[in-house]
């Protein structure tokens, strides 16, 4: 459960460094960055894991970079459903999921361990 919890804040922390540091993002507040970390998450986990099984050849061809691209897109839906929550175009929501792809990355071999 605590797991859960700091994958949470730490997620959200990674959306408002990512805001402060991306002129092509914004985000009000730090409330803000933990649901638009939420959102990005439960997005990635459903919508993300049906669209990266369709698009799999291309994503084999690509070498796994397409799923940038979906991810890029799911935080373009993500700026349509939180208010506080903006993104300039697609090339920033790219960026931002490169971003996310690593801080995820990073919080996941903290808490569980390198493998």
């Amino acid at each position: 459960m605590w797991n859960i919890i700091v994958v949470v804040l730490l997620n959200g922390l990674a959306v408002w460094l990512g805001a402060k540091y991306l002129k092509g993002i914004s985000v009000k507040s730090y409330g803000h960055a933990i649901w638009t970390g939420i959102l990005i998450s439960v997005l990635n986990g459903t919508l993300g894991w049906v669209l990266n099984i369709l698009a799999l050849p291309l994503t084999w061809i690509t070498f796994g970079l397409f799923s940038f691209v979906i991810s890029g897109l799911i935080i373009l839906l993500v700026d349509k459903l939180v208010l506080g929550f903006k993104v300039a175009n697609f090339f920033w929501a790219f960026i931002f999921a490169i971003i996310m792809a690593v801080a995820n990355g990073l919080v996941q071999t903290l808490i569980y361990g390198p493998f």
